[in-house]
């Protein structure tokens, strides 16, 4: 279940930025193994990558069970104005791999935990309080700790989450012409 959740979140979209740095690398006709590590290491930023997937895991964690304390939970949440992590996606809508997670759950016959129902919990009162989505960080998270992962095991199986779509970007383009990628972006010198 684990592995289908990752699988289904390894987009082979040249446009994502990850996958962007695959895609110069293989146009470049560079190693395949350099070419993830760099997808990799592009992935390790606060806004959109691991960093924020840990935040959103150390905020799931974080969340109150009781109701009373869960609403002042909130409330100190509310009055940080920030969007908290694993929430405020930075694509307008829902987030279409939390449904493909549902039904992967689903499917094997996995009931939503209790930081699942908290995550969910506070992507209502969060759409509500200030007109954000839940992100699928937040979902990875959520569904992390009612499988009793702990912060390190999290971090280490989501690393490479994302190295699906890396090889498939790298390999297209290294079916095409090289230093073809994005030509517009590349410094050319003339021989």
């Amino acid at each position: 279940m684990f592995e289908q959740l990752w699988i289904s979140s390894a987009y082979a979209d040249a446009r994502i930025w990850c996958n962007r740095v695959a895609g110069f690398m293989g146009s470049a006709r560079v190693d395949p193994g350099l070419s993830a590590s760099a997808a990799l290491a592009a992935c390790n930023n606060e806004r959109y990558g691991f960093r924020q997937m840990s935040a959103a895991f150390a905020l799931q964690s974080c969340i109150p069970g009781g109701a009373a304390a869960r609403d002042a939970w909130l409330r100190a949440l509310l009055d940080a104005a920030v969007a908290p992590p694993g929430y405020a996606r930075p694509v307008r809508g829902p987030d279409e791999r939390i449904a493909a997670g549902l039904q992967i759950l689903a499917d094997a016959g996995v009931r939503a935990g209790a930081a699942l129902e908290r995550a969910f919990w506070l992507r209502d009162r969060l759409k509500q309080a200030l007109g954000v989505e839940i992100h699928i960080s937040a979902f990875w998270a959520a569904v992390a700790l009612d499988f009793g992962f702990d912060a390190r095991e999290y971090d280490a199986f989501m690393l490479l989450m994302y190295t699906p779509g890396y090889a498939a970007v790298h390999g297209d383009q290294l079916a095409r012409p090289a230093l073809s990628f994005l030509p517009d972006q590349q410094t050319r010198t003339e021989a």
